[in-house]
């Protein structure tokens, strides 16, 4: 059920970056890049468009990753990352929650997990993703600051102090 939702997620929100051609905009089809045949090369870029801040870039490039390797782990959870990033938390738990079932051994998707969970203001649960993100990469310093500051918005100064 939840491959269904992320796939039907990831194929609606392709659809609103996809111009629709006209017979006056012949131009159009020839702007588009064709989908692309490495997808480890594709999804590093996107992390780096990520990383710049330039989310909706990232975003487009992921959209149409997602034609081509639904079920990709690394795909899935940056997807989940840039929606996470534009505070897209409900958004970013669907594809989140797909990329750990595909990859339960990467301590990023749960730290960005953590990240949704806390745009949804439930911090029981990001306390959870970030408890096994530190589990998988004990100290990580990255973990370590989203865990501390969930703590100080969910109101625990003292457990947001501890963890810092």
């Amino acid at each position: 059920m939840k491959h269904l939702l992320v796939g039907t997620a990831a194929l609606a929100l392709c659809a609103l970056w996809v111009p629709s051609a006209t017979a006056d905009d012949a131009t159009s089809q020839s702007t588009f890049k064709p989908l692309p045949s490495d997808v480890a090369t594709e999804v590093a870029k996107a992390q780096v468009l990520r990383k710049q801040g330039k989310l909706q870039e990232a975003a487009r490039a992921l959209a149409q990753l997602m034609l081509v390797a639904p079920d990709d782990a690394r795909v899935v959870g940056e997807y989940g990352k840039v929606m996470a990033q534009e505070q897209r938390g409900d958004d970013a738990l669907a594809f989140l929650t797909r990329a750990v079932e595909l990859q339960p051994d990467d301590w990023t998707l749960y730290s960005a997990l953590g990240v949704a969970y806390d745009e949804n203001n439930n911090p029981k649960a990001a306390a959870g993703a970030y408890q096994h993100a530190l589990a998988l990469k004990p100290g990580d310093a990255t973990v370590l600051n989203n865990y501390a500051m969930s703590k100080m918005l969910s109101g625990d100064m003292t457990g947001a102090e501890m963890t810092f």
